[in-house]
């Protein structure tokens, strides 16, 4: 198994298509299908499905479990090659939940970086039933998520919590209490809705009506897009209404409020890594001066 045929393989996936694909590797359609074969027969396995008149490379569940590893093969593959160079580098793979990696995250990635430059970082979007189990197989270093660990190995400690506010497009028309907006003043067909645990999942269905929102997404700014009448509204964490804020949306706060946004951090227990507890110590510092100093 060669990182050439590893990157074709996830090429194809990337792209959906051998053509595609093929091109960006200045190779004939036809001899990366080969390529790909040669490589089903090497690992005993089916990756992707096949059909007449399929014309999406779309991956078999064998196919999804591979395209993980082939990822990580080419990262620790780099990783030697650095070795081989003289160039000592310490990695740590960092998974987080949407929420905190596009928003509170990066401050505190730059900051480590001037303290510790040596420390390479692969920082991965997932969701926090994702997250646990790719930290119980050693597949991640760290993770953060929105609800502790339920695997008894893994240390979860909490980074911080926050207010829900609605964010809309500012109105001058638009009055409301001091208190804050009633859920009742909300309706749900100008709702962008974002689900972020069990709890808020729970509040926001006593308000209305599960899936009678107008548009659903998974990430915050996939959600900005869909933005349109004045009376538009999306409910989110407070760290990201105070960034919306800055792009020009009004926030309010909630005056029947759902239970707080909670953010951990979470790592195997009996780690030795020193970059790992390193990262864990500096980032619940961080997060904690932060509070302090609101």
């Amino acid at each position: 198994m060669d990182n050439q045929s590893i990157e074709l393989f996830l090429d194809v996936w990337r792209n959906g298509s051998l053509t595609a694909a093929a091109g960006s590797h200045y190779l004939t359609e036809s001899t990366v299908s080969k390529r790909i074969v040669a490589l089903e027969k090497e690992l005993g396995i089916r990756l992707f499905q096949r059909g007449k008149g399929k014309s999406q490379a779309r991956l078999t569940p064998e196919g999804e479990a591979f395209a993980d590893i082939a990822q990580r093969m080419l990262v620790l593959t780099a990783q030697a090659q650095k070795l081989k160079e003289g160039r000592v580098r310490h990695y740590l793979t960092v998974a987080s939940i949407n929420s905190v990696q596009d928003y509170t995250l990066p401050p505190f990635i730059k900051e480590f970086q001037k303290l510790d430059p040596k420390i390479l970082f692969t920082l991965e979007d997932h969701r926090s039933t994702e997250i646990f189990p790719l930290l119980e197989h050693q597949r991640l270093d760290i993770g953060i998520t929105q609800t502790p660990s339920p695997y008894s190995d893994l240390e979860s400690k909490l980074l911080y919590n926050e207010d829900y506010r609605v964010i809309m497009k500012p109105s001058l028309g638009r009055n409301f209490s001091e208190k804050g907006i009633h859920p009742s003043e909300l309706k749900a067909e100008n709702e962008i809705y974002e689900s972020y645990c069990d709890e808020f999942r729970e509040w926001h269905d006593h308000w209305w009506k599960p899936f009678s929102s107008r548009i659903r997404v998974n990430i915050t700014p996939t959600a900005e897009q869909y933005f349109q009448d004045e009376n538009d509204w999306m409910i989110v964490p407070e760290s990201i209404a105070g960034d919306l804020q800055k792009k020009g949306y009004a926030s309010y706060a909630l005056s029947a409020a759902p239970p707080r946004h909670h953010v951990y951090i979470v790592y195997r227990k009996r780690s030795e890594n020193a970059d790992v507890k390193k990262f864990v110590s500096e980032i619940i510092r961080y997060f904690s001066e932060r509070s302090e100093g609101k």
